[in-house]
């Protein structure tokens, strides 16, 4: 692996490789501050930086059945492969303290790749959707975002079921200006992260 760090760099060093399913790649994590962590993907094939994602150091490094890595800080999770953060799992990184806690985050499958429906953490199975998702989304359809008065709650909007989003089911994007940029501007009001939901898209989408 031609990755270096130069010997003068006092805070930035190799903290940890990681390994997954996915024979091509490996995970690099490097520490770049008391603070703040650098997470690189690197192509053991061609031997070059695949992918790097900034960090908190408190973050946690999971991967699924094919080996796709995952990392899990704050409130929202990173999928490494499709590179934008997701906050529809409802997570909360303090509420998951694996220090005492043997078979930790990096081992086994945590995240349900079939679907992408759910992540598991310890004994918690986190839903990126609830029942609630769908009957506020339902009522946000029959023209919701046309009303003076109308409460825009993201439970109905930001979820993930069977590998899509609301900007991938249906025809939102296509034929929806309206309705796509009340979304987009109660996104960016309420939390800019849920904008990189954008980016989230299913195999093989053509939209």
């Amino acid at each position: 692996m031609k990755i270096y760090i130069s010997e003068k760099e006092t805070t930035t060093f190799i903290k940890r490789i990681r390994a997954t399913s996915d024979e091509t790649i490996v995970c690099i994590r490097v520490q770049q501050s008391s603070t703040q962590d650098c997470m690189i993907l690197w192509d053991v094939e061609n031997d070059r930086e695949k992918e790097s994602f900034d960090c908190d150091n408190d973050a946690m490094f999971f991967q699924d059945f094919n080996g796709s890595p995952y990392i899990a800080e704050q409130d929202y999770i990173v999928s490494c492969e499709q590179g934008c953060k997701l906050k529809s799992y409802n997570f909360a990184i303090d509420d998951f303290h694996m220090d005492n806690c043997s078979f930790k985050a990096q081992y086994g499958y945590r995240m349900e790749v079939q679907s992408h429906n759910f992540v598991i953490f310890r004994n918690v199975i986190n839903l990126s959707f609830s029942f609630m998702t769908f009957v506020i989304k339902d009522h946000f359809d029959m023209y919701g975002h046309l009303q003076e008065d109308y409460y825009f709650d993201i439970e109905g909007t930001d979820f993930i079921l069977e590998r899509s989003s609301i900007f991938t089911t249906g025809d939102l994007v296509k034929n929806q200006y309206e309705k796509l940029s009340f979304i987009l501007k109660n996104y960016q009001q309420i939390d800019p992260h849920l904008l990189e939901s954008l980016h989230y898209q299913k195999p093989n989408l053509q939209l």
